[in-house]
């Protein structure tokens, strides 16, 4: 065989080689790309300064182009503490969009639901370390509103970054802080809605360049706390129904006149510790008390057995623990734990706090929704929260 056959039969070896290891060296090379360095954005040429919650200052650009959303937060929760849709260039993806399309955010700023302010794009595969970050640079907005997500990957490339997770320092500033309204609670004792309601509410106030909407909404805040309080004046009760309200914080359940039957739970999965916990009165999240009571592993509980299982209001029409609309869940809380002691005025608390906040008169059928009336029907006591209720007159009464 001449040197010129056996080079050019080894050359044909090599090239079918190379064709079988191609696609692997392709992966290869496609594994490699995700591993490339992030872009980062340059710091605006012209910015001002506002410290987040956190204390963390942040550069926001000027001229303003507008706020993102990210997707850890809710557009309930920032439209309650601003009041400035029109400051929102992306509020969600399309199944988020659904989901607010049920409840007050629109029915209050109709405005968000415009198509162009959702998409699925933006923020796509959020859970992956290799997430394309390109289609968020290019929002090109002025500030991002919480975390980019697992990883926090906007804050990674530069971009500004508002009131994103909670720093050691923070929750430091918050347990030392007397932040409350009357008397200042111990902090360290019992967790208020406020020790994160104001902080936070006070530094939208600056972002969005009007300090007086955060007194306002605190002096309103305050205000209803203040009456119930003397209405139902908690520190002289006998009587407490230890109640399980996952999520609650401590001093609500204390406003309410309630004890949180939770104790030192650990695992709120486990049927066992909620049978052992045996609490009065159940406040759901989620599902309705009619589901739970058909559960059989509840059948025991003092609070199926006397109809005292219910849907907690606000959850997910906006968001509960907001700062117009704690004090009305508050509120519910003590009338149901309280019915002898205080009037039945949720219904008509929660219309004016929508309409002094926002402007905004609610239907019958809205408040209905947001209090859960239907759910919560065939309840102990849940009438009460009912359209045209008229409380039962006292004993002597009409003599």
């Amino acid at each position: 065989m001449e040197e010129a056959d056996f080079q050019a039969m080894a050359f044909q070896g090599l090239t079918r080689e190379a064709v079988w290891v191609a696609p692997f060296l392709s992966l290869g090379l496609l594994a490699l790309g995700l591993f490339r360095p992030l872009p980062h954005v340059p710091p605006p040429v012209s910015s001002r300064t506002v410290v987040d919650a956190n204390g963390t200052a942040v550069r926001i650009a000027l001229p303003f182009r507008g706020i993102v959303l990210t997707p850890t937060w809710f557009p309930g929760a920032y439209l309650e503490d601003t009041g400035s849709p029109g400051l929102l260039v992306y509020v969600g993806n399309i199944g988020l969009r659904k989901l607010v399309s049920q409840g007050v955010p629109s029915w209050i700023y109709p405005q968000i639901m415009n198509p162009k302010l959702w998409n699925d794009r933006l923020f796509r595969a959020t859970s992956s370390p290799y997430t394309e970050i390109e289609s968020v640079i290019a929002s090109d907005a002025s500030v991002y509103m919480g975390c980019g997500g697992p990883p926090d990957f906007v804050r990674r490339v530069g971009l500004p970054v508002f009131n994103c997770g909670e720093s050691r320092a923070w929750v430091r500033r918050m347990l030392s802080s007397r932040v409350s309204c009357g008397s200042p609670p111990n902090l360290r004792r019992a967790y208020y809605p406020e020790s994160y309601l104001f902080p936070t509410l006070r530094t939208y106030a600056a972002l969005i360049e009007n300090p007086d909407f955060a007194k306002s909404r605190v002096d309103a805040f305050c205000e209803a706390m203040d009456r119930l309080q003397a209405e139902l004046q908690p520190s002289k009760l006998t009587n407490r129904p230890r109640a399980f309200a996952p999520g609650e914080e401590q001093g609500s359940l204390d406003r309410a006149g309630l004890i949180n039957a939770e104790g030192k739970r650990t695992n709120r999965d486990d049927p066992e510790e909620l049978l052992a916990m045996d609490p009065d009165i159940i406040f759901l999240v989620q599902g309705t008390p009619q589901e739970f009571d058909r559960d059989r592993r509840w059948q025991g509980l003092k609070a199926v057995q006397n109809r005292r299982v219910y849907r907690r209001p606000g959850i997910p029409e906006w968001w509960a623990t907001g700062i117009t609309f704690k004090p009305v869940e508050t509120r519910w809380l003590a009338e149901l734990a309280h019915p002898d002691l205080l009037r039945p005025e949720t219904r008509e608390l929660l219309r004016n706090r929508v309409l002094r906040a926002f402007g905004y008169a609610l239907s019958e059928e809205q408040i209905d929704i947001q209090l859960h009336v239907a759910e919560n029907a065939g309840t102990t006591g849940a009438e009460r929260f009912t359209r045209n209720y008229r409380a039962p007159e006292p004993p002597g009464a009409s003599q």
